[in-house]
């Protein structure tokens, strides 16, 4: 039986994460770990928008022309040479050629991997620069 409890975070946290979840389940309890989400203030959440709408525009903005010229709507060959080199920061560019390789040629992993491993560059430095943008938020806020 799933099952969740809301506790006060006691930690040195507690002005910008009051509050934890911790998350049961029969699936966990053959594990010594549990699933723990941090609740945050809304103060600390818009680091780039002040608001949902303003998030929801900036997405616009943002997702769309990416996905679009990410090679899933028109082939990238298509497309001039500089703006080519530009989409190849774009992990939806990288996920969509080895998609297409996967689906529509059956390429295995020794086949797509530089794309994949392209992929996970990308998340580990976007993820990192999220992180030092949210710590310093949260640093400010506090």
């Amino acid at each position: 039986m799933a099952q969740f409890d809301v506790h006060r975070n006691p930690g040195r946290h507690r002005d910008s994460i009051p509050f934890v979840v911790i998350v049961q389940s029969s699936i966990y309890d053959d594990y010594r770990r549990r699933v723990v989400v941090p609740l945050v203030n809304k103060s600390s959440l818009g680091t780039v928008a002040n608001s949902m709408p303003q998030l929801g525009l900036l997405y616009i903005l943002v997702a769309m022309p990416m996905n679009m010229l990410s090679g899933s709507n028109t082939p990238l060959e298509s497309m001039p040479v500089w703006l080519q080199t530009v989409m190849q920061a774009s992990p939806s560019t990288h996920f969509v050629a080895f998609a297409q390789a996967i689906l529509y040629r059956g390429a295995g992993f020794s086949v797509v991997w530089p794309r994949f491993l392209a992929i996970i560059v990308m998340a580990s430095v976007f993820l990192g620069f999220t992180l030092i943008r949210f710590r310093s938020v949260t640093a400010r806020a506090s």
